[in-house]
């Protein structure tokens, strides 16, 4: 389905919810975890970007959590980011499937989470996916954000395209990432992702159970994502999908287009977990063309936000 929407999040004002941060024992080792809202009920686990850390979708959680006070919000600093240890030495090809199968169901069971939503950006959004296929009865919805589900000559092109040095990317700035040592977790990033693309890796074939609710957002101009990315995912998976594609923005999502972000995913996370959204989310499209997928149940949706599309 495409459509060209424009979103409207106007919500009165409430005050911020209380956000606790702490270091959290899990049988994967000590996370750094940041609570946002209520402490029961349906959670929505943060899973950032690889150099990013839990405060990096904290401006998105803060909006989420002061439009929706019953939401219960986890942030976390995946292993090696942040004040997270590193959990092992995985191999380079295979961190992100150790960090779906043991670390995050290790921090969902500290937490005493039996069921999640998720909220992720770029490799911790695989990361979810990842954990979603594997893990359907533990999924409401997800939310990912510029996700990918194999190494392919962009995303490599765009990697070696970065400085050497974290501080001339700029990355853990434009991630609004707190790490004691930046520059380490920058070398350990690049190191995997590129040796993924050396060895053809892909993640597609663990998407296939994915059942819950799955919201795809790209920014038309992401420099590390292709469009082929989208469509590999919304192909490999078994539930309904709806891919939301952002005009004008880029790979961080979150720092671009915070205000159009918070509208479609509290849509899509409200709706994932049965509850209805807010009537003053509004959603408005001016035309509609549908494409059915293999799958004659369900439907990929492409979206376009306050522009033209160019797919």
């Amino acid at each position: 389905m495409l459509k060209y929407c424009r979103f409207s999040a106007q919500r009165a004002e409430v005050n911020l919810p209380d956000v606790t941060s702490a270091m959290v024992q899990t049988s994967a080792g000590n996370i750094e975890v940041a609570a946002y809202g209520p402490i029961s009920g349906d959670a929505v686990v943060l899973v950032s970007h690889g150099v990013g850390s839990w405060s990096s979708l904290h401006q998105i959680a803060l909006r989420l959590a002061r439009t929706d006070p019953n939401m219960r919000i986890i942030a976390w600093s995946r292993p090696g980011c942040g004040l997270s240890p590193c959990y092992g030495e995985p191999d380079l090809s295979e961190s992100l499937l150790c960090e779906a199968t043991v670390v995050l169901p290790a921090l969902l069971d500290a937490l005493h989470i039996a069921a999640a939503s998720f909220l992720a950006h770029a490799d911790g959004a695989t990361v979810a996916l990842i954990f979603a296929g594997l893990f359907p009865e533990r999924t409401i919805g997800v939310a990912a954000l510029a996700p990918y589900g194999f190494a392919d000559a962009q995303i490599l092109a765009a990697i070696m395209a970065l400085p050497s040095s974290e501080k001339e990317s700029e990355l853990s700035e434009q991630l609004n990432a707190d790490h004691p040592e930046p520059e380490a977790v920058y070398e350990r990033w690049r190191r995997r992702r590129i040796s993924e693309c050396s060895l053809g890796w892909s993640a597609i074939g663990h998407f296939s159970r994915i059942s819950a609710p799955l919201l795809i957002v790209q920014g038309i101009e992401d420099a590390f994502i292709s469009l082929g990315q989208m469509t590999a995912i919304a192909a490999g998976v078994t539930g309904p999908v709806d891919w939301v594609m952002l005009k004008n923005t880029g790979h961080f999502l979150a720092r671009e287009a915070s205000e159009q972000l918070v509208a479609v995913v509290l849509r899509h996370l409200m709706n994932a977990s049965g509850r209805l959204a807010p009537k003053d989310l509004s959603v408005k499209c001016e035309t509609t063309v549908r494409r059915r997928r293999k799958s004659p149940e369900t439907a990929t949706i492409h979206t376009v936000v306050a522009g033209e599309a160019r797919i």
